[in-house]
């Protein structure tokens, strides 16, 4: 096992639902055959990034994180595992270096997260959307 040197993220794509989505996870190292190796969380171990089906390749992930700027009273709405809608204030946004910004979300245990792709459900809503109490 060679731990990684740089930034690199193993690339998963979704097509199960209406439209496909990528999710990814770090790149922790490589495997002495060159495969990359990444924390498989159910297991509590580093697994080959192929072991998931849905494994596309790896990217470097030059885009680090180069500011956080308030949430501006943008909303995040979600639906629950039982169906109910909550609405929530956005933290923050995270700024990468290619001036893409990811909203960040807080949890209920004081952790902060980026809402990446459409897995969880969420959608952004402006704060000027008409309906919305601000």
């Amino acid at each position: 096992m060679i731990r990684t040197k740089g930034n690199y993220r193993a690339a998963y794509k979704d097509t199960s639902g209406p439209r496909p989505f990528w999710t990814h996870r770090k790149v922790e190292a490589w495997d002495d055959s060159g495969m990359a190796l990444v924390v498989n969380e159910k297991q509590g171990r580093l697994a080959r990034a192929d072991e998931w089906t849905n494994f596309a390749g790896v990217t470097v992930d030059d885009d680090s994180v180069v500011a956080a700027v308030p949430g501006g009273g943008w909303l995040v709405e979600w639906t629950a595992d039982d169906g109910t809608t909550h609405t929530e204030p956005l933290l923050a946004w995270a700024v990468n270096s290619s001036g893409w910004a990811t909203p960040i979300d807080g949890s209920t245990d004081g952790l902060a997260m980026p809402l990446e792709d459409d897995t969880r459900g969420w959608r952004l809503i402006p704060p000027t959307a008409p309906g919305v109490a601000q």
